[in-house]
């Protein structure tokens, strides 16, 4: 009886680790980098989350994919220390997204850091 006690004990005050979003939406621990053209982008400061669609030219198999990019939404406090703004992220515009791949869907990744003209941010 007193053993159960003390481990029950012990649990109420063990505390667990949240899941973070990322794994919530089911992405993976391994990281992904690609480089393409922005073909879409659909961010709004009035959202947690955006999403933008990247060209991917493979030059070694002559290959063209689209990539689903979700990355969380930076406050205004983040972009104008970096010296940017999210109409920056128009088709057209080239980007390094680093992050993680989705557990079940190709071409799908959830962004930890744009590099855009240079400028790297964190998300």
């Amino acid at each position: 009886m007193r053993k159960s006690v003390s481990v029950l004990v012990i649990l109420l005050f063990v505390q667990f680790p949240q899941p973070n979003d990322r794994a919530r939406r089911g992405y993976s621990n391994k990281e992904v980098s690609i480089s393409g053209v922005i073909t879409k982008c659909d961010c709004s400061h009035d959202q947690d989350h955006g999403y933008l669609e990247v060209r991917v030219d493979s030059n070694l198999l002559q290959v063209v994919s689209m990539w689903r990019v979700t990355m969380p939404i930076p406050s205004a406090s983040v972009l104008a220390k970096a010296g940017m703004s999210l109409e920056q992220l128009e088709p057209g515009t080239k980007v390094r997204v680093t992050g993680f791949a989705h557990l079940r869907r190709t071409h799908d990744i959830y962004a930890r850091e744009l590099v855009v003209d240079r400028v790297t941010i964190r998300l």
